[in-house]
């Protein structure tokens, strides 16, 4: 039986949005490599706030377009870190992946991508994995 806890380099987690306080677009993603992604959406929301997120794709980081089909449900008022989490079939899917921000009131949100399966085609990524 394999060990279950055998570091793996078939794993990239990035974590480019941290506080965000505005609305606006978060950071991107390359996904050049990968089949699988889940997105951890983190959000801490104060009465009469809410958070809402829509993920974009793009083929070359500059043009991006909402995924159709997908919802992404609004993380309401008065959450203390309440997480949203979206799992993203990459084989259809562009590129680069990231979410726009609707932000209303005093609310906070993080947002942690978790790159999977990236055994079929070498991953292009700005970073190594870290053995800890």
């Amino acid at each position: 039986m394999p060990n279950p806890h055998t570091l793996s380099d078939l794993q990239l987690m990035k974590a480019p949005d941290h506080n965000v306080t505005a609305t606006g677009n978060g950071g991107s993603v390359d996904c050049l490599g990968y089949q699988r992604a889940l997105i951890a959406l983190v959000a801490t929301t104060a009465a009469s706030s809410s958070v809402a997120a829509v993920l974009e794709e793009s083929s070359d980081n500059t043009n991006w377009a909402n995924v159709s089909g997908l919802t992404i449900p609004t993380i309401a008022a008065s959450k203390t870190a309440f997480v949203q989490t979206v799992n993203v079939n990459l084989k259809k899917r562009l590129r680069y992946l990231r979410l726009g921000y609707t932000v209303t009131g005093t609310a906070g949100a993080d947002a942690v991508y978790v790159l999977a399966a990236g055994e079929d085609s070498p991953p292009t990524q700005d970073n190594a994995p870290v053995s800890i």
